[in-house]
């Protein structure tokens, strides 16, 4: 143990040797932390991982840099299927300690499985927006896709137990509840869906259909038995017209359950594509910001140069001028596009200033070329989180920068449609449907069309014919960026 305050070895003394500080109250501090990771440890060690993430949130609440409890906890959370929460664990365990840290290690292998990872949990989430807008059965499919791949939430097989209890299948919930008490056996919530499966299993019991039929059996009623005659006519014509209808509506039920999921997992396929292109664009745009980074830091110390010298009115113009780039600057290093696309408006083009003009130059070179898709990625990542309302603020955005496509009016309808603006939803859907009648996303759009007709019955198709323009979009965006003033920055 060391000194909080001269990082000297401490000894069996009340105080630093080296510093004279009191370190009665630090030791005692240190010692519980100490004891209550053990007492996490050993939770965990017999697979309660509610208890010990308890414990070791106790822990780290006296003493925040304890490695081995930070590095547990993020453990524990990755299990029970929160690899945000573990991804946290991890990053502040690694900045208290850079070296020899197996948190390093758990971050390089988290990277590796972010695939099936962002895949589990995006099929979670799809499912509650399902049970959200009552579509159950399209949630049970993306729950039972979930229950097939490799990273498993224990709050996705919570909720599958609960809808198999809700549809009478008790042994397939309590399978899927045992699983749940394996991985965590001192979570409340398995444990009240296994207490109200055992109430359920027991009046099923006493009041089953089964043992009645039994009952009347053994003691058949007094009087006349009537023996119902069979009305069925096989050779009747109404008969082969109601067998081929039974057919009709299987082949329909078939067709809608195994074709559509299949159709449904290649778009998200697609999605997924386009998604990690747009993790690539964005990871280009994170090395532009480094650059502008450095500029930024160039800015200062010719700044601190310049307040030296005696001229002070030049070095206020100077100074002013370059001030004018750090909130533009700050705000891609932020990733605050709103910010970017507004402070960018007010960048004066006609500076006389070599290294001003190169900013200002790669500035608006972003702005025209990436900020349309950065708008667009951001908006995934709210709507990701469930913040549909500033989702829709950024797809909004992307739409006035890059101009409508069938994609992006799929998105923002589904913002509205999430929002429960069923209306503008509707809207959207059917404008990407008529001007984009080709684009594979349209298919999507048209889908959610006729899940709103079918759910809100009062509910009318917008009117909307080829060439009229598109309305409705409540994002504000600024003025157009001038002109450069003519200085060629070669870069």
């Amino acid at each position: 143990m060391r000194c909080f305050h001269c990082q000297a070895q401490l000894t069996r003394q009340d105080v630093c040797l080296k510093c004279g500080t009191d370190v009665r109250l630090y030791k005692k501090i240190i010692y519980s932390s100490n004891h209550l990771y053990n007492l996490g440890l050993e939770k965990a060690n017999q697979r309660d991982l509610t208890g010990a993430k308890n414990y070791l949130r106790q822990c780290l609440q006296l003493y925040k840099e304890h490695i081995q409890a930070r590095n547990l906890l993020g453990l524990i959370y990755y299990e029970l299927g929160t690899p945000a929460e573990a991804v946290r664990e991890w990053v502040l365990s690694e900045n208290f300690q850079m070296e020899d840290n197996p948190a390093s290690e758990y971050l390089h292998r988290i990277e590796k499985d972010m695939s099936s990872i962002s895949g589990s949990v995006k099929r979670y989430n799809q499912a509650l927006i399902y049970l959200k807008l009552n579509s159950r059965d399209l949630a049970l499919i993306q729950m039972k896709q979930l229950m097939g791949r490799s990273y498993q939430i224990l709050r996705a097989r919570q909720l599958m137990a609960l809808l198999y209890m809700q549809d009478g299948y008790f042994n397939r919930a309590q399978k899927l509840l045992r699983q749940c008490n394996k991985t965590d056996r001192g979570d409340p919530t398995t444990r009240r869906y296994m207490k109200a499966l055992e109430e359920r299993r027991a009046v099923g019991k006493d009041s089953s259909i089964r043992q009645a039929v039994v009952d009347a059996v053994e003691t058949p009623p007094e009087g006349d038995v009537i023996i119902p005659q069979n009305s069925r006519e096989y050779g009747s014509y109404f008969m082969y017209v109601l067998y081929i209808m039974i057919g009709l509506i299987l082949g329909a039920g078939l067709i809608y359950y195994i074709v559509v999921p299949t159709v449904r997992v290649q778009e998200q396929e697609k999605n997924r594509a386009a998604l990690e292109s747009y993790e690539g664009s964005i990871s280009s745009l994170q090395g532009q910001i480094v650059d502008y980074s450095a500029d930024l830091d160039r800015l200062r110390e010719q700044i601190s140069i310049l307040e030296d010298e005696n001229n002070r009115d030049e070095v206020s113009e100077d100074v002013f001028s370059y001030e004018e780039l750090l909130p533009v600057l700050v705000a891609y290093i932020n990733n605050d596009v709103e910010t970017i696309i507004e402070e960018i408006a007010l960048l004066d083009p006609d500076v006389d200033d070599e290294l001003y003009q190169s900013i200002y130059q790669r500035l608006r070179n972003d702005y025209q070329d990436n900020m349309g898709n950065r708008s667009f990625y951001r908006g995934t990542e709210y709507a990701d989180t469930g913040d549909y309302q500033r989702a829709l603020r950024m797809f909004e955005l992307s739409c006035q920068i890059n101009g409508a496509d069938a994609r992006i009016l799929y998105y923002i309808g589904l913002s509205h449609e999430v929002s429960g603006d069923i209306s503008q939803g509707a809207y959207y859907y059917q404008y990407g449907i008529v001007h984009f009648p080709d684009d594979p996303w349209t298919q999507n759009s048209a889908a959610r069309l006729n899940s709103l007709l079918s759910i809100h019955s009062d509910l009318t198709v917008p009117e909307i014919a080829e060439g009229d323009a598109l309305e409705g979009l409540t994002a504000e965006m600024p003025g157009p960026l001038p002109e450069s003033s003519g200085n060629d920055v070669i870069e």
